[in-house]
């Protein structure tokens, strides 16, 4: 049994047995593990190398790309928080305060504050992480 799933692992080039019969992981293994634990891979962030494999799976169609500013974990973050479109337990910041049905408790307004502050500063560093890459990328065409 376990014979055949390395031999599945070999197929699909995850692993690669070396001189006497010693396996290692490729490279492909690491980036999956990523895609495994973040359930995203920020492209941008990797080598040459890795890139030319995740361009690989993309092109296979094991992977798919996309271009936005939050990655879908992230997404499902600030839907947790901010409303209930996804999730019907969370702290609907957002829904609460523009109908009006925010908490008469001052503690309750801080901890909402500390949320909406949270999810400012992520959204702050997110978009100065672009430009800074997007400058990066300008200054090595010139």
């Amino acid at each position: 049994m376990q014979k055949k799933h390395l031999h599945e692992l070999l197929d699909i080039d995850l692993i690669r047995v070396i001189k006497n019969d010693t396996i290692v992981l490729t490279k492909t293994a690491p980036i999956l593990y990523d895609l495994f634990i973040k359930e995203v891979i920020c492209y941008q962030y990797l080598d040459e190398e890795q890139k030319a494999i995740v361009d690989k799976m993309i092109s296979d169609n094991d992977l798919y790309s996309e271009t936005t500013l939050f990655s879908i974990p992230e997404q499902q973050y600030l839907s947790y928080m901010l409303n209930d479109k996804l999730f019907s337990n969370g702290p609907e910041i957002r829904n609460k305060y523009a109908h009006g049905n925010y908490p008469s408790d001052e503690n309750k307004h801080h901890e909402n504050y500390i949320f909406l502050l949270n999810i400012m500063i992520m959204t702050i560093v997110k978009i100065n992480e672009e430009i800074l890459w997007r400058e990066e990328i300008n200054n090595k065409q010139s």
